[in-house]
Formats: structure tokens, sequence, C-alpha cells
């Protein structure tokens, strides 16, 4: 017996006093809905917040700390192909991105020299034993293979507060929170 693999599509939309939620296998019909326009929309992130907590004698009793991740660095090789970086590699290439930045992103240079760096890896870590060169002008992974680098964190906190004719939406997104009790 063969087995039939079809698309279905999820489409939301206002019809009067209803909300109506449609699934189709016919992409058309998400073509045919309109967005609803917002009237007002605020968005916040906020990379990290600390609040310290003090008793009578000015001594520090708990902490509530909500940060940000760390960099994740990701190539993208083709369309549909991405890849994380190893611990080691990630490190790596954050360490060398700041340094860049730092020192040489208002120099003039080539492709060539400031801006490209290797990294040969570890033959423990890696049996491949590869050597990854990237350069931070143009974003991009020259090695091992050809590919468009993309350097993502996400905050401590976003909050997203939206409303239209017919609807009022609150996202928040809390991303590390750490809580410490000092005796």
């Amino acid at each position: 017996m063969d087995s039939i693999i079809k698309n279905i599509w999820c489409v939301s939309y206002v019809d009067g006093e209803q909300r109506v939620i449609l699934f189709t296998t016919d992409e058309k019909f998400t073509q045919l809905t309109r967005k609803e326009a917002s009237g007002m929309e605020i968005y916040t992130k906020l990379n990290g917040i600390e609040v310290s907590v003090i008793n009578n004698d000015n001594l520090e009793v708990a902490l509530i700390a909500i940060t940000g991740s760390q960099p994740v660095w990701v190539a993208v090789v083709d369309d549909f192909t991405t890849k994380t970086f190893s611990d080691e590699f990630t490190e790596w290439l954050e360490n060398n991105y700041r340094d860049y930045l730092i020192n040489h992103k208002d120099k003039i240079f080539s492709s060539n020299s400031l801006g490209v760096y290797s990294l040969k890896s570890n033959p423990t870590n890696n049996p491949a034993n590869t050597k990854l060169t990237v350069n931070f002008k143009e974003m991009k992974m020259e090695s091992p293979e050809i590919g468009r680098l993309v350097r993502t964190f996400y905050p401590g906190l976003s909050a997203q507060y939206r409303t239209s004719r017919n609807m009022v939406s609150l996202k928040c997104c809390l991303n590390n929170l750490q809580v410490s009790f000092l005796c």
C-alpha cells in the first residue's frame, strides 16, 4: 500500500465576531486571508536584570538574576544545511570575533589579511583534523566548507504586547533565571 504525503495548511482569520481556524491541503487559501493590522505593538528586550535582597544589617540574603544566553555560532552551508559549532570552535570564534571588533573594525583590510582567522583543531577531539578558516568582515566560513556565518544570542527577557481590532496578545520569554539564597 502506497502512502500519500500531503502538506496541511492552517489559517486563522476573523469572520464577523468569530475567529475561524481553517485546515486545508490547498495552499492558495493561505494567500487569500489577510493579516490583521496591529493597532499598537510594543516590543522590548533586556539582556539582563539583577535584583539583590538585603536585610536590616545591609547584608545580601538573596540574589535574583535574569541573564541572556552565550552567543551561538552557526554555519549556513547551503539553503537547507546548517552546522552548529562545537564548544571548542564556538569559544575560538567568539574570542577572535571580539578581537576583530575591538582591534580591526575601523581599519581597511583585504580578506586575506586582517579579519581572516584559522584554527587547526586538536587531533584528539576531531579525527578529521579539520582546519577552520573564517572571514569576519564578510561573515563567512572559507574552509573546510564555504558558508555564511551567523552569530545569535537570546536576550534574558523579551516581551511583546500587540493589539488589533479583534485580538490582544502578550508574549514573554525568559531565558536564564537564577535565584541564589546566601547564608
